[in-house]
């Protein structure tokens, strides 16, 4: 408590009187009037202290604004300067790696050829994953007749394969190709899946292996893969393959029918209602004349379940093993009329390749330890109308 006295004109006597931090009081006496007067405030000295010590303490912290702003700059000054170092620089894996995202996304307009070897990179895929039973790799003393077949699908297999790549790149719809290539591009949306992220580049001499991280704008799904690139004369850098090419492409091919169940469902629903296939079974005939052969053979039973003539049916037969790999898998067609109710046995037979690795595996296994499933794709009717399943991912 404090108090203070001093003399205005027209006053006698004032006292000011307060408490730290609370009130202040103010008495006054005009001694002309005999009039004593009260007045009570706010602690102007408390206020004016607290003032100060804000004042001390904003001259002494500095402006968080400022102090992100400055952190920002940092980090985006890194970013450019470790962009420049490494995707700049035209003699680096990722440099490359970053050129063929730009020009698949449509952000430069430069040949692609440039950072891939487009006929290694294909025909290896050709040898690792659509004909393996023709590879060179793995079975190097083949007759004449068969290197000049598997040089003519892989020949055809890479044409296609670079054609559908542009028209893919330059959002264009894709060219009639032929079935090899035209089923390994739509089952997986192989030209649909784009970089995410490069995770890691181990370098060795001429030869790198980038671990990338790929994502598909439609799907949930990140897969990895590993691209192999080798250094040219010029000390560019060139996509020649996949490390992982069975890996990757399963991966994406099963993310792409999961898709496609979920897209097939109502239209699965009315295929259903309209005919069944009942009764599937399957057996393995081997024949000793006039040559040594395997057949798969199929017989279900087809029965209609419209109320029109169905003209043509499409159906597909898989097997699978214990583990869930797929072993076998056909296409058949089966020509009408099928008038409403009316059932027919199918007989339906392919010749198995004991030279591809998935069907050497069936012919080995156990039928007991195989999974047969079978579905209608597709249903043609007399009034012209067509229910179909999708069996690629839509707008591509």
């Amino acid at each position: 408590m404090a108090s203070s006295g001093n003399r205005e004109s027209g006053t006698d006597l004032i006292f000011h009187l307060y408490y730290p931090g609370k009130k202040a009081y103010t008495f006054s006496y005009r001694n002309s009037h005999k009039i004593l007067k009260f007045r009570s405030q706010p602690c102007l000295c408390r206020q004016r202290k607290d003032t100060a010590m804000h004042d001390k303490k904003a001259a002494r912290k500095p402006s968080f604004s400022k102090v992100w702003f400055l952190a920002a700059f940092l980090i985006i000054a890194g970013v450019i300067v470790h962009w420049h170092l490494n995707w700049k620089r035209v003699d680096t894996p990722a440099y490359s790696i970053h050129q063929i995202s730009s020009i698949r996304n449509g952000m430069i307009r430069e040949d692609v050829t440039t950072y891939v070897d487009e006929a290694a990179f294909y025909g290896d895929l050709f040898e690792e994953l659509v004909r393996p039973d023709l590879s060179e790799k793995h079975h190097p003393s083949s007759s004449q007749l068969m290197l000049q077949a598997r040089q003519s699908l892989r020949t055809r297999f890479i044409t296609d394969m670079i054609a559908a790549r542009g028209a893919a790149f330059e959002k264009k719809e894709r060219p009639a190709l032929h079935p090899l290539a035209d089923h390994f591009i739509a089952s997986a949306d192989f030209f649909q899946w784009e970089l995410y992220s490069i995770d890691s580049i181990q370098e060795e001499k001429d030869r790198a292996e980038a671990a990338l991280t790929m994502h598909h704008k439609d799907l949930a799904d990140r897969l990895p893969v590993r691209v192999i690139l080798k250094k040219t004369d010029r000390g560019t850098w060139k996509v020649v393959g996949l490390a992982n090419p069975r890996k990757f492409y399963e991966a994406a091919r099963e993310a792409v029918q999961k898709r496609l169940e979920v897209l097939n469902e109502p239209l699965a629903k009315e295929i259903a209602e309209a005919a069944v296939l009942s009764a599937p079974a399957f057996s393995i005939t081997r024949r000793r004349q006039p040559y040594a052969s395997c057949y798969f053979l199929y017989t279900p039973t087809l029965r209609s379940l419209s109320g029109q003539v169905i003209t043509q049916m499409i159906g597909q037969v898989q097997v699978h093993n214990r583990e869930g790999q797929l072993l076998f898998s056909q296409k058949f067609i089966e020509a009408g009329p099928l008038r409403p109710g009316q059932s027919r046995q199918l007989r339906i037979s392919w010749p198995l390749n004991e030279e591809n690795p998935e069907e050497r595996k069936l012919l080995a296994a156990d039928p007991s330890t195989l999974t047969l499933t079978s579905s209608l794709l597709r249903l043609r009717f007399a009034d012209g109308s067509v229910i179909q399943l999708l069996e690629s991912l839509p707008n591509h």
